[in-house]
């Protein structure tokens, strides 16, 4: 499988200052709320074992296990 390297788009950008306002980010959750501007922007799934992702609306995230098998 092949990864792509994105830059942000303007789009991205906008969304992520969405985002910001419409759920008032602060401090540790900004980087959060720019992973998530950006795939909706590019509407990609995110695929992490971060729960609080899936908080926000309109990202579609796959959260994986965190539970020793």
């Amino acid at each position: 499988a092949a990864i792509d390297v994105i830059g942000s788009s303007p789009e991205a950008w906008a969304q992520f200052q969405s985002t910001v306002t419409a759920f008032d980010v602060r401090h540790r959750d900004v980087p959060d709320a720019l992973l998530v501007a950006q795939a909706i922007a590019i509407d990609a799934e995110l695929v992490t074992c971060d729960k609080r992702l899936a908080t926000y609306p309109g990202v579609t995230v796959r959260v994986l296990s965190t539970d020793p098998a």
